[in-house]
């Protein structure tokens, strides 16, 4: 710190010796000194001007309370541990030195102030990020916690609140129950859905009347339905939900069985490997030009043309559904309006 500038440069006579016991009275090897107040010392020099020591004024203490003895005198030392001590008589360098040393102290508890101040601010943040850091993960495993029946219920109440009506009539039920099995997926056709492609919450996939209208064979659909069971496998429509709802909701969800609906799920396959469809429809026996065909017809087209790049044709001798069921199918499902 800095000397008060009024005090600087100041000069007076003083005793410096050497205390073994801290008391007053045992202050031994006593010899007459000048100290003088610097900027940031106090120099101790022998009466005839030669420097003996300097003595660290943001370290300097001053005896006992600052308070004169009974003698007048006030006793200071370099540190609060040191043995040497300087006797001052001098009335203005004790109220110098008093001044100096007072604003050296406030100095140095005030780092520890503001460290205190900056831990408690760090364990808050620490705490704060725990904690949601913990409602993250909670969030994030979800969908691992619920059980399918509660999942099969969110579905079912989903479709009642948004008034699907879903397409039932037998030729539908024939076609959906032999694609369901070739492409282990499950599959409804809502005949009025604004969006082409959806997921419940059960993984269910949705395709609406008008999209089911604008892909020309079996074929065709069960490359859409490839595409969006490997997107649901990567993205499961339930974890989705999950994002959307509050820590509250999300606890109900996993701690009550809530079965509150929950927003159909848009199914986006842009983000589905090209090569991974690919070699699923090989496995399959499904052409890769029909789903091709059925990707672009629901405006998928930049999977639609690497899946035709590299898919393989096939006789589709698998999936047996006639022409006049698909016909048939299509026609049960044709929207209303």
């Amino acid at each position: 710190m800095t000397a008060l500038s009024r005090y600087e440069r100041l000069e007076a006579p003083a005793r410096l010796g050497r205390v073994h016991t801290g008391a007053a009275q045992d202050v031994e090897d006593v010899q007459n000194v000048i100290v003088s107040l610097g900027k940031t010392t106090l120099t101790v020099s022998t009466l005839a001007g030669q420097p003996m020591d300097h003595w660290d004024l943001g370290t300097v203490s001053i005896a006992k309370t600052k308070a004169k003895t009974k003698d007048g005198v006030c006793h200071v030392r370099p540190d609060p541990g040191s043995d040497d001590v300087l006797i001052l008589d001098d009335p203005d360098m004790i109220q110098a030195l008093s001044l100096v040393v007072s604003a050296a102290t406030r100095a140095r508890r005030a780092p520890k102030r503001r460290r205190a101040w900056r831990w408690g601010a760090g364990s808050v943040l620490v705490a704060a990020g725990v904690v949601l850091g913990a409602a993250v993960v909670f969030k994030a495993n979800v969908a691992g916690w619920v059980g399918p029946g509660q999942k099969a219920q969110m579905a079912q109440t989903t479709l009642a609140a948004t008034g699907a009506d879903l397409c039932t009539a037998p030729d539908a039920r024939s076609v959906l129950d032999s694609l369901e099995r070739h492409m282990a997926v499950r599959v409804s056709v809502a005949r009025d859905a604004a969006v082409p492609l959806q997921a419940l919450p059960d993984g269910r996939v949705v395709l609406s009347g008008s999209a089911l209208q604008d892909l020309t064979d079996p074929a065709a659909l069960a490359g859409v339905l490839a595409a969006a069971n490997i997107h649901l496998a990567a993205n499961p429509p339930l974890a989705t939900v999950v994002d959307g709802l509050s820590l509250a909701q999300t606890a109900r969800l996993v701690f009550q069985a809530d079965t509150t609906p929950a927003p159909l799920v848009p199914i986006a396959l842009g983000d589905v490997p090209a090569a991974l469809l690919a070699q699923d429809l090989a496995v399959k026996g499904l052409p890769a030009l029909s789903a091709a065909d059925g990707l672009r017809a629901l405006g998928f087209d930049g999977l639609a043309a690497e899946t035709e790049r590299l898919g393989r044709d096939s006789k589709n001798a698998a999936l047996d559904i006639p022409d006049g069921a698909w016909l048939a199918f299509q026609s049960s499902c044709e929207p209303s309006a």
